[in-house]
């Protein structure tokens, strides 16, 4: 088994809440709010994130820089600073800022003193 299927064993019979991109977008209104309350009772609570902010999040920011960072990919200094400071990158930080501050947001709104919260992977 993978490292996040082992690591939740260990946790299997504690009462759960997912709380994640449902993977669609899904505009506000009707449609989503019975998503929403179909997922809820699966025990799985959507942060809804547009295409736009998804791809300069996961595919921009995440993708181009952390995935680097967090797998040992060896940086080139000189490339890296001329990516800092080109405006593409300074949007898809922005993006990534904005959309973790959407996780953040549905997690508080859930949030129960005394819950034990498990990050998962690099993208948060």
């Amino acid at each position: 088994a993978g490292g996040l299927v082992s690591a939740l064993k260990g946790v299997s019979t504690y009462k759960t809440v997912w709380i994640g991109w449902p993977g669609i977008w899904v505009k506000p209104g009707k449609e989503r709010e019975a998503l929403a309350t179909i997922l809820m009772q699966e025990g799985c609570i959507p942060v809804w994130i547009d295409p736009t902010l998804l791809d300069m999040y996961y595919n921009g920011f995440c993708n181009s820089v952390l995935w680097q960072l967090f797998h040992y990919v060896p940086l080139n200094i000189d490339s890296w600073q001329k990516m800092s400071e080109h405006r593409a990158m300074q949007m898809q930080w922005q993006a990534y800022q904005v959309a973790n501050q959407k996780f953040a947001d549905v997690v508080l709104e859930h949030y129960v003193p005394g819950d034990i919260m498990w990050v998962q992977d690099y993208h948060l």
